[in-house]
């Protein structure tokens, strides 16, 4: 009798708290990925919205630096591919811990933010730069660069943009 009940009490309440942990980890990804789907929306503008006549050697997105430094000012640049999750700000803290969980803003944020190597000159100058970002299961920050291992998808997906405030860089994949 009273150890049944014990049993299902214990049972029952593992089971509400792992239902509560479920939902809350699903709504925390659907939040991080809201805060740089909002600010791709509110700092870039896509090619498609630009004025015409721009040449293929110019980046598909173009970046309100301006506004971004405002909001921090490590903020060193931007990386795009076109028709990819790519779309982030990148940061330059002074160590490799400042953004591994944060955000471009700041704020906790598992799945961090894509970010140089501390190491490396903030104005890409080093003859070799590392880039940092997590390879996200949900397929977001740097999963995609998995992808490239497929042919047809390196094929449709030739280039990657580095745009920063002094310069843009077209990086071939």
């Amino acid at each position: 009798g009273r150890f049944r009940l014990l049993l299902t009490l214990a049972i029952a309440v593992i089971f509400v708290a792992s239902v509560g942990g479920y939902l809350y980890t699903r709504w925390s990804a659907q939040r991080q990925r809201e805060v740089y789907t909002d600010g791709a929306r509110r700092y870039t503008v896509k090619a498609s919205s630009l004025s015409e006549g721009q040449g293929t050697e110019q980046p598909p997105v173009t970046v309100d630096f301006d506004a971004l430094l405002a909001v921090n000012s490590d903020i060193v640049g931007w990386i795009f591919c076109e028709g990819t999750a790519i779309d982030y700000p990148v940061l330059c803290g002074e160590n490799n811990d400042v953004y591994l969980r944060r955000d471009y803003e700041g704020n906790a944020n598992t799945a961090g933010s894509i970010f140089l190597e501390a190491q490396n000159r903030a104005d890409f100058s080093d003859a070799n730069t590392i880039l940092y970002g997590h390879n996200m299961a949900d397929g977001s920050m740097f999963a995609a660069l998995q992808s490239w291992q497929d042919q047809a998808f390196y094929e449709a997906h030739p280039v990657i943009w580095l745009l920063t405030p002094k310069q843009d860089y077209k990086l071939l994949a």
